[in-house]
């Protein structure tokens, strides 16, 4: 007969369950691909879903993200999520896997397609392109993998545009 430590052990390591995400560019922001898997949503309480998921690499880095809700499944809220994204430098079809350690609070372990885990914060390349219009202002627009970080003007930050925004 088991005891009441194997009975308390099996349930801890039930809720320690996981679900992974292929992390395509083609489809990164898509509902679809911030959608959490219906099986695992199952265990958890709507209390539990009603607020953010924590997200937390190996690193220290975190991510608190937004949870929502339509008709057929819970996902992600789409800015938190391209803010992990794009920190973390995803999209080249990386295998990440999401294990739930307590309340709404994952560890994530991410691998590149190689298969070989990354277990350090990315070194992100940030392009910089700078444009002096004769007469005019001289504009500096920084870049990640095609999207706007931030713009300045005449050496003034100006307003980042919204994240990720299509060039």
């Amino acid at each position: 007969m088991a005891s009441n430590n194997e009975f308390g052990r099996c349930k801890e390591e039930n809720k320690r369950q996981s679900f992974f995400k292929i992390l395509q560019r083609a489809d990164l922001s898509s509902e679809n691909m911030r959608a959490l898997p219906h099986d695992f949503v199952r265990s958890f309480s709507d209390n539990e879903l009603s607020g953010n998921m924590k997200i937390k690499a190996k690193w220290g880095s975190s991510w608190e993200i937004e949870l929502a809700k339509n008709p057929r499944f819970f996902f992600l809220e789409r800015s938190g999520w391209q803010k992990f994204v794009r920190d973390n430098g995803l999209g080249d079809n990386e295998f990440a896997t999401f294990t739930h350690e307590r309340d709404m609070s994952f560890a994530l372990n991410i691998f590149k397609q190689d298969g070989k885990e990354i277990l350090k914060a990315p070194q992100l390349v940030v392009s910089k392109w700078a444009v002096h219009v004769h007469n005019g202002p001289s504009i500096i627009v920084q870049f990640y993998c095609g999207q706007i970080l931030s713009v300045s003007i005449n050496g003034q930050d100006h307003k980042r545009p919204s994240p990720l925004t299509p060039m």
